[in-house]
């Protein structure tokens, strides 16, 4: 007999389900829903872009750590982004949609003219 200690196969089962429920996991985790479309995905990044651009000109708190801080830089970033993406709808959303997104990113910009004039 050896030193070496082995796993009863009971308990080598039990290993393999978690190892491959942790592995359905990943694969649920990575990429969007089947439903979600292209529009929805855009919708959805610029309205994350947009609520970091508020967050980084400190107009409102974090809600991970509920403190207000100002990082002028990744709010610039994130509202060049939305910049970007709202010229990918023009054409192809709503002109309604299209331009409540423009009047977003204005106002985004007036508030980080004002935040850098600082």
């Amino acid at each position: 007999m050896s030193d070496e200690q082995t796993t009863p196969p009971e308990e080598q089962a039990d290993l393999t389900v978690e190892e491959s429920t942790d592995a359905d996991a990943e694969e649920q985790v990575q990429g969007p829903p089947p439903e979600m479309r292209a529009e929805d995905a855009l919708r959805f990044v610029v309205g994350l872009f947009a609520d970091l651009a508020w967050i980084n000109m400190g107009i409102r708190a974090n809600p991970a750590t509920n403190e207000t801080k100002t990082d002028l830089e990744q709010a610039r970033l994130a509202i060049d982004a939305i910049g970007a993406l709202v010229q990918l709808t023009e054409g192809r959303f709503d002109p309604r949609e299209v331009r409540e997104m423009n009047n977003l990113l204005s106002t985004m910009r007036l508030n980080y003219v004002e935040r850098a004039a600082k």
